[in-house]
């Protein structure tokens, strides 16, 4: 499934196939700090994860 998107859309990080890009903030700013706060909600953790190991 994973080549099937690729082969569709491209690579997201290399973006070999040339899509525009624009910032999250620019295409929906009222989701922005949520999705700010998730992340760095889920890097706490994980790091908190990983201390325990």
């Amino acid at each position: 499934m994973l080549s099937q998107f690729i082969e569709m859309f491209g690579n997201p990080v290399s973006n070999n196939k040339g899509w525009n890009t624009k910032k999250l903030k620019v295409v929906a700013p009222e989701y922005t700090p949520q999705i700010l706060l998730f992340s760095r909600l889920n890097e706490s953790l994980i790091f908190t994860l990983n201390e325990a190991a």
